[in-house]
């Protein structure tokens, strides 16, 4: 294995298991070797987060709680 390694791109749309990642590391780098390409795939663990999306422990305002409806 070298020492670095540069990312080329994502091999799938969308996120897989870890089981489906270890099958698909295994099967695109045995197909790999088998044409004598110098490539291969390794599975990173990623997390998806939108900007702003609440993380564990945020308190979460909420408009209007804590109020009687008037009238």
């Amino acid at each position: 294995m070298p020492g670095v390694a540069v990312a080329t791109e994502p091999a799938e749309e969308g996120v897989m298991s870890e089981t489906q990642a270890a099958a698909y590391v295994e099967a695109f780098n045995r197909a790999a070797l088998d044409a004598r390409r110098n490539i291969r795939a390794v599975a990173v663990p990623v997390v998806v987060r939108y900007q702003g999306d609440p993380q564990p422990g945020d308190a979460i305002r909420i408009p209007g709680a804590g109020r009687l409806p008037s009238g």
